[in-house]
């Protein structure tokens, strides 16, 4: 599609008021209940246990009983070889019934599961990202992606929605051309495909107007033509070689002075790109925001004799970066399992639900930082099931004993 450019500013509308009167409970929940939010009662009682335990822990030597490594409260929640048994049977589905087109179907059930339960308990804000994740795995699997310059370079890659604040609201696993992603946006390459499955996500749950942030692999003029259309916003990086017909200065004539920038609008005020000289040359395209007001920033201009930033690139850096918290807060505990699946489930989706409750529990003005709600976690769902051992065991009795018949 060709665009007419024209060498002015964008003229924006202001999302704000949509956004005035919509605001998000405070329920002032305990971080045990704010983690159960997600799971409900879908999980059974000794799953839990063994989630628990690698929470607080990750490591098995807390089992024994000898001086140096045991813990009370863990092992007396559950023996070790109960918890190898455990490890080595858990399933999400029944494998006799998989979607052989579906690569990832033997944990698909708990993929669906939390990005229901994500979206349904998710914040409402205004602002949302959209990049990839790395799950490292070092193993042999089909979806295992090699990526070069990566801090993961090994592993599986997940499409993550996210908010302004680190709330993860979606989930996808890359899977190559099977992937999930519904086939009627894949007429607009991979990347924007999974900007409009995530839009199509959240407008399930509110119809307001959102403001989408991508990386150069998703934003294409074609995706914000199609955003524009839908009534939602979009900013990001994009490729020089995805501008079409808008012709910027040259990277000649803008590497002379750092923080030189170029721009051009279209004729019908629908996007702005834009370029500007950094260390590596920054092109950007938005229908959100102009180039103007500028922003101070620590790199220096001589030409302007000042520090200057342009209004899109200062919220770029502001909002884009969310999922890359995510991960880091999901990395900060991760644990390792042997078999193909663990390293999502419990290391990366499982760690997901709790740094999504530790979110909430920060909108909620709560003060314990992401260690200490984790144990929090951790004990009080150990302690928990504790007290209910008891009547489980009481309860498997009597349900033996009336298959058997030998009770009442």
């Amino acid at each position: 599609m060709e665009y007419n450019w024209e060498k002015r500013d964008i003229k924006i509308s202001n999302m704000d008021i949509e956004w005035a009167n919509v605001s998000m409970s405070r329920n002032n929940l305990s971080p045990s209940q704010l983690f159960r939010n997600y799971f409900e009662k879908e999980i059974i009682d000794e799953v839990n246990t063994q989630l628990r335990l690698q929470f607080n822990f990750g490591e098995k030597n807390v089992l024994e009983n000898s001086p140096d490594c045991q813990s009370t409260i863990v092992s007396k929640s559950m023996s070790r070889n109960r918890l190898e048994h455990i490890l080595s049977n858990i399933h999400c589905c029944d494998n006799n019934n998989l979607n052989k087109s579906d690569k990832f179907s033997n944990i698909r059930p708990l993929f669906d599961k939390l990005n229901s339960r994500f979206l349904h308990i998710a914040p409402m804000e205004p602002f949302h990202c959209v990049d990839e994740a790395m799950v490292p795995y070092f193993g042999i699997h089909g979806c295992k992606q090699f990526i070069r310059g990566k801090p993961l370079r090994y592993g599986y890659k997940l499409w993550v929605g996210a908010t302004a604040s680190g709330y993860i609201v979606w989930y996808e696993p890359y899977q190559g051309a099977k992937s999930a992603i519904k086939h009627c946006y894949k007429n607009l390459a991979l990347g924007p495909s999974v900007v409009l499955e995530s839009i199509g996500i959240l407008q399930t749950k509110c119809k307001l107007s959102y403001s989408i942030y991508c990386d150069y692999f998703f934003n294409t003029l074609p995706l914000i033509n199609t955003l524009t259309e839908k009534g939602v916003k979009c900013t990001g990086t994009i490729r020089e070689n995805c501008l079409g017909n808008c012709h910027l200065v040259s990277d000649a004539d803008l590497k002379k002075h750092r923080g030189s920038y170029d721009f051009r609008v279209t004729d019908d005020n629908s996007i702005v790109t834009e370029k500007w000289s950094d260390n590596n040359m920054v092109h950007m395209a938005s229908n959100d925001y102009g180039i103007f007001p500028l922003h101070q920033v620590s790199r220096y201009s001589h030409k302007g004799r000042r520090r200057i930033q342009q209004q899109t690139i200062k919220n770029y850096n502001i909002y884009m970066e969310r999922v890359d918290r995510s991960d880091q807060n999901i990395s900060l505990y991760r644990i390792r399992g042997k078999k193909w699946y663990f390293p999502i489930i419990v290391p990366h989706l499982i760690n997901a639900a709790e740094q999504n409750a530790w979110q909430f529990h920060r909108k909620q003005g709560g003060k314990l930082d992401h260690l200490a709600f984790r144990r929090n976690v951790a004990l009080m769902l150990i302690e928990t099931n504790k007290e209910n051992r008891g009547l489980n065991l009481c309860k498997r009795l009597r349900a033996w004993a009336r298959q058997t018949g030998s009770g009442p």
